[in-house]
């Protein structure tokens, strides 16, 4: 990765962080989960000004998988969450769970 990118994306996650420190935190603990699953990669990215975990599988087939985090108000934390085709959210699991999380993801990317 050449210098200027590798620039742009820390600036990036820096300012993401300032404003977006518990989402960010979650993704980055579900990302460290995903370091065993060698068949796939996955990335901090920004989708539409929040930080996002956007998932591959490395042979390209199935897409991406792009899961967020967001505050769950009914049950008071916050939760990895996926959009469905359909445009609503598919709350995946609470944040605190990064390991189950992945595990699922996992499971989901494989599958496909």
């Amino acid at each position: 990765m050449d210098a200027n990118v590798r620039h742009s994306v820390g600036a990036l996650l820096d300012g993401l962080a300032s404003l977006h420190s518990e989402r960010l935190a979650a993704l980055k603990a579900v990302r460290l989960a995903f370091s065993e699953a060698r068949d796939l990669a996955c990335a901090l990215v920004e989708c539409e000004g929040y930080p996002a975990l956007a998932v591959s599988r490395v042979d390209g087939v199935g897409g991406t998988l792009t899961l967020g985090c967001a505050y769950h108000r009914d049950r008071g934390e916050w939760w990895v969450v996926a959009r469905k085709a359909d445009g609503r959210p598919a709350w995946i699991g609470p944040a605190r769970r990064p390991v189950t999380i992945a595990r699922m993801v996992i499971d989901e990317m494989r599958g496909r």
